[in-house]
């Protein structure tokens, strides 16, 4: 079975991924998160972050690497130059931001307007638990009660040098997302449909620049769908990891 490695970034850690892993484990995976902050990363930009995958990447023999929102770019930078047996990209910054992301970006770049006023734990967790928040992000917004916001942002959290990290890496976002990578590995691009953030279009132009992209859709996925429809992710994951491994066997 494969090793599957799963990220996400900045306002959700790899917490995202625990109903997908465990579901992943079940069907006889070796699932394992990745916390790209914690511990809070020396330099918090791309390429660093990319390396750090890398190595993490370099302990299994040819993982999937899934990805997840503002993680993306890390993954692809990483995916450049590991042997990897497929790469899961899902509702994130594929070729671009959103208008709302943009303007988070910008405003990371005013100093402390982030990192000491709206990433202040209280405050910032308030926000995600909020109507306007993470509840957006998810069809059934009862997931995503408090003890779920705090388990998804805590680890972006703890810390001043946290908080200073995630800051520094959403100024540097935009530019990191307009020079992404082509790699050319076997890519899974596996979208929530019903997103506003990252629209199915935006998966479905990866096509024209992922070389080897096949496009899937989890029917009715809002932006965190990992959380809601676990289930349906690993599944469809699994089914694609088997096709492709049939392939490569039979061209053997």
């Amino acid at each position: 079975m494969a090793s599957i490695l799963l990220v996400a970034g900045p306002p959700v850690s790899a917490r995202l991924w625990d109903g997908v892993a465990d579901r992943l484990r079940h069907l006889g995976h070796d699932a394992q998160t990745v916390e790209l902050f914690d511990p809070a990363p020396p330099d918090p930009s791309v390429p660093a972050l990319a390396a750090t995958l890398r190595e993490a990447l370099a302990h299994h023999d040819r993982p999937i690497l899934v990805a997840h929102g503002t993680a993306l770019p890390v993954a692809l930078a990483a995916a450049q130059t590991s042997d990897l047996g497929g790469l899961v990209l899902t509702n994130g910054a594929l070729g671009g931001l959103h208008p709302l992301a943009r303007a988070i970006c910008a405003a990371a770049r005013i100093p402390g307007v982030i990192s000491k006023i709206a990433l202040h734990p209280p405050i910032w967790q308030r926000w995600l638990a909020s109507s306007v928040g993470l509840r957006r992000a998810v069809v059934n917004p009862y997931v995503m009660d408090r003890d779920t916001v705090v388990a998804l942002s805590a680890p972006y959290l703890q810390s001043g040098a946290h908080r200073r990290a995630v800051t520094q890496y959403l100024a540097e976002l935009p530019d990191a997302v307009a020079e992404v990578p082509s790699p050319d590995v076997a890519t899974l691009v596996l979208w929530g449909d019903e997103d506003p953030l990252h629209p199915m279009h935006v998966a479905d132009s990866a096509r024209r620049w992922l070389p080897r992209a096949e496009v899937q859709v989890v029917p009715g996925g809002q932006h965190l769908h990992p959380v809601e429809r676990p289930w349906a992710f690993a599944d469809a994951l699994d089914a694609w990891w088997r096709a492709e491994r049939s392939t490569a066997g039979a061209t053997v």
